[in-house]
């Protein structure tokens, strides 16, 4: 009655994940924590201190398994040992 097609499975390729989803860390990448590192560091470099300690936080608890993170933790340390008037050398 009804001609019946022999299906046969196709063998497709597992799909290898990109680089950008290898490098994937609780929804966001690596090089975004590296991107809110360098924007901290600027920050602090032009004395933009409180938005830099924000920024360092924000780096902290989104990707504190980071190297990024790691630094952000330094930064911050270094940061709340400073008191907040003493000024560079000139």
């Amino acid at each position: 009655m009804y001609a019946t097609q022999s299906h046969t499975a196709r063998q497709r390729p597992v799909p290898r994940p990109s680089r950008r989803l290898a490098n994937t860390i609780g929804g966001m990448d690596a090089e975004s924590a590296e991107g809110y590192l360098e924007i901290a560091r600027l920050l602090l470099s032009y004395g933009k201190t409180e938005v830099a300690r924000r920024r360092l936080k924000r780096v902290v608890d989104k990707f504190g398994n980071t190297p990024a993170g790691a630094e952000s933790r330094n930064l911050l340390s270094t940061i709340e040992v400073t008191p907040p008037d003493r000024r560079p050398a000139e």
